[in-house]
């Protein structure tokens, strides 16, 4: 006998110790998708590195722009394509594809509905439009920033990745250092991502540096005993650097 429904009241009850990351990754089905659109094929390495231990599930999706009475069956070809793509990188995921009026239209249906209790995406993954300049490209600044605004409103932690045709391959091993830049208050998230990518095979024998700013009227050796202090409370080893301006 069942003491509680499959699905209790209790699924949603996330603690930030047992918190950990169920990305939808921002894909590109082939073919299918202008150049202006923010996804990447290497965002399938990315997602990987945001797994402990391969556990978690990944979703990606994608948005393909028109009617959905005429573009129903492309949609599966490109799932299936991507599906195939999905296996291939050895990702533990899902793929949607979606048709949609506009891509902005598709994102927010998507950032809505997607799962279920703690199955639901808590973190967006998409690669930063560097094309963005363009003249041709004119609708790109609005519709990146209105799927940033979608996500702040839907309670969704962000990360946005820059220069992934570098992105090392699985098996490239990495050296040097992964730097933090801690400017701004983000609930521990660039701590926690970077703890992770630790664990992959890749980036191992890197370190981590954090570069916090502090004014000029402000304690900076305070400062860094205070985050040296934090980072040791939560077992983080890494070398903390303070810089100092004006404003």
């Amino acid at each position: 006998m069942l003491s509680q429904p499959p699905l209790s009241s209790h699924a949603n009850q996330v603690h930030l110790k047992n918190w950990y990351p169920i990305p939808p990754i921002f894909w590109r089905p082939w073919g299918k998708l202008p150049e202006n659109i923010p996804c990447h094929p290497k965002l399938a390495d990315f997602a990987n590195c945001m797994k402990k231990k391969g556990r978690g599930m990944s979703i990606f999706f994608s948005i393909i722009d028109g009617d959905y009475h005429e573009l129903a069956e492309d949609a599966k070809n490109a799932c299936r394509q991507l599906s195939t793509y999905i296996d291939y990188k050895c990702c533990e995921g899902v793929a949607e594809i979606i048709v949609a009026p506009t891509m902005s239209d598709g994102f927010r249906g998507i950032v809505q509905t997607m799962g279920l209790g703690n199955l639901k995406p808590n973190i967006v993954v998409m690669r930063y439009p560097e094309i963005w300049r363009r003249e041709t490209l004119t609708q790109i600044p609005s519709t990146f920033v209105s799927i940033i605004n979608d996500c702040i409103i839907a309670n969704k932690a962000v990360v946005i990745v820059k220069g992934l045709d570098e992105w090392p391959g699985e098996y490239q091993r990495q050296y040097g250092t992964i730097d933090l830049y801690w400017i701004v208050r983000d609930g521990g998230l660039m701590l926690l991502l970077s703890q992770l990518f630790l664990t992959k095979e890749s980036f191992e024998s890197c370190k981590i540096q954090v570069f916090c700013i502090a004014e000029e009227d402000t304690e900076a050796e305070e400062l860094k005993a205070d985050v040296k202090k934090f980072l040791y409370n939560l077992r983080m080893q890494a070398e903390v650097i303070v810089i100092t301006m004006k404003s």
